[in-house]
């Protein structure tokens, strides 16, 4: 496949279960130095006049709504933090739907079907330099023969597969590789995030949308519609998406993201929540929750209340537990005794007193960060915690409305889906890799990689509670409410 042409080295293979790279020789020749060509299409008139067509009644959604569309990201440094929000937030079907709709309606305007960018071959550049700075010269990329029965199991669970029109390839983790294709299945993963780019077609996102979106320059709302419309309306159902402009305003935008170093996918998800909701509050009720911090004084039982937002919910960890005992833990009540107790203005002094924080509104989207980073004061740093931490396909959370909290009534809850994990592959915080794995509307859970994406079993999923012997743990945990019990319990037996 891919051939190394300068002095002798060896590629990686990441084992994403595992966190570990293997080493892998490749075949050397003369060094060439050449760029590698991207895959440009050209349309004709004809063509061009059948992708302009409207395919849906709904004028918020003319070219479809991104259901269907598998893009990979451009990582070209340091910015699979980015990737790997920025996938779950796009298949929150209804979080991509709000998106794609704000601003759209009556509004008369030509579809994105291709993307080229302004500066098309600095992609290519990216494809043909490795890590290591030596050229890659291409021999073959395309669809190899496959174990068939594998195949067929996938595509008859999930038929959308088939209408992808990108071939289908298993690799060597027995994933089917659905972008990212090449014909040897012991391709390593490096070869499938270049054959990706070379495949492609690539959304090369290097300038402003703003103007079309009535803003005078970018912010993080108009390059994140900007991506999801591009992705959304392209001519392909699989690609890669180069998010230069979407990465640049990033870190225009928020200091801590414009240095080349590993970064926190926790913060950068609540940076880019909290920018999405002030700057279109539309948005507001997919992840905004509400809960109250109570504390009542154990001398004379007299209570105060503090309301708080929260965009997700950040839990402390133990040993061997679950999400859901973290969820208890999270409400848990605590005692403020000591040098931490409470100041009652009704006993005019400091007393102990007994805190706890409850839950008054849930979001539709819930999402939970394992606080899996804590400074050790032996190591003198933050160290990550390989805890084992289970979590589950459903999660029932209880809810109290403020009238309860006062008056210590019988609370509700809400049933909750799992559709997204965020995974960190690393021993530490300061160095690592973020991967995404997601629950997508038309194809089932699907693996997403930088740029390559992979079908997987839902088994594969429950794979990174952090009790094996590998550097790869859930960080960030995705779940969604589920509006009809009954509905979704049938169609999960049946």
């Amino acid at each position: 496949m891919f051939k190394r042409l300068r002095g002798k080295s060896k590629g990686k293979e990441t084992d994403v279960k595992a966190g570990v790279s293997n080493g892998e020789s490749v075949e050397h020749e003369e060094e060439v130095k050449q760029q590698i060509p991207l895959k440009v299409k050209s349309f004709t008139e004809d063509e061009k006049a059948e992708l302009e067509k409207v395919i849906s009644n709904d004028s918020k959604f003319p070219w479809g709504d991104g259901s269907d569309k598998l893009f990979g990201i451009e990582n070209y440094g340091y910015i699979c933090y980015i990737s790997s929000i920025f996938q779950c937030l796009y298949h929150t079907g209804e979080f991509r739907r709000a998106i794609l709709a704000i601003g759209e309606g009556d509004k008369i305007r030509k579809r994105k079907y291709s993307v080229p960018g302004v500066n098309k071959d600095k992609i290519s550049k990216n494809i043909s330099c490795g890590e290591d700075g030596v050229v890659y010269k291409v021999k073959d990329f395309g669809v190899g023969s496959c174990e068939d029965n594998e195949v067929a199991e996938y595509i008859r669970e999930f038929p959308k597969l088939n209408e992808l029109g990108c071939g289908f390839s298993i690799n060597s983790q027995r994933n089917l590789t659905l972008v990212g294709i090449m014909k040897d299945k012991n391709a390593t993963l490096e070869w499938r995030k270049k054959a990706a780019l070379i495949n492609g077609p690539v959304i090369n996102l290097d300038y402003s949308l703003a103007e079309e979106y009535g803003f005078k320059d970018d912010n993080i709302f108009t390059v994140m519609k900007g991506a999801f419309e591009c992705i959304n309306e392209s001519y392909s159902k699989t690609g890669v998406l180069s998010p230069y402009r979407l990465v640049e305003v990033i870190k225009r935008e928020n200091i801590m993201f414009r240095n080349m170093q590993h970064q926190d996918a926790h913060e950068f998800l609540n940076f880019l929540l909290n920018k999405l909701i002030e700057e279109s509050n539309e948005l507001r009720e997919f992840f905004e929750g509400e809960l109250i911090s109570e504390t009542k004084c154990l001398t004379c039982d007299s209570g105060s209340f503090r309301r708080e937002k929260f965009l997700d919910l950040s839990v402390d960890l133990e040993q061997d537990s679950s999400i859901a005992n973290s969820v208890r833990l999270f409400s848990k009540v605590e005692l403020l005794s000591g040098n931490n107790k409470f100041y009652c203005e009704k006993c005019y002094g400091y007393e102990e007193a007994a805190k706890r924080i409850k839950v008054t509104k849930l979001p539709k989207i819930l999402a939970f960060h394992l606080k899996r980073f804590k400074y050790s004061e032996s190591a003198g740093k933050m160290v990550k915690l390989f805890y084992r931490v289970e979590y589950v396909k459903t999660l029932r959370i209880e809810v109290e409305n403020e009238l309860d909290v006062v008056n210590n009534n019988n609370n509700s809850d809400k049933l909750y889906e799992l559709y997204g994990v965020v995974v960190h592959i690393g021993s530490g915080p300061y160095h690592g890799h973020y991967i995404a794995l997601i629950k997508s509307e038309n194809y089932g859970w699907l693996l997403f990689d930088d740029e390559t994406i992979e079908k997987i079993s839902e088994d594969y999923v429950y794979g990174f509670f952090g009790d094996g012997c590998g550097l790869s743990t859930a960080y960030i945990l995705f779940y969604r409410e589920v509006g009809n019990e009954s509905e979704f319990y049938a169609r999960e037996l049946y």
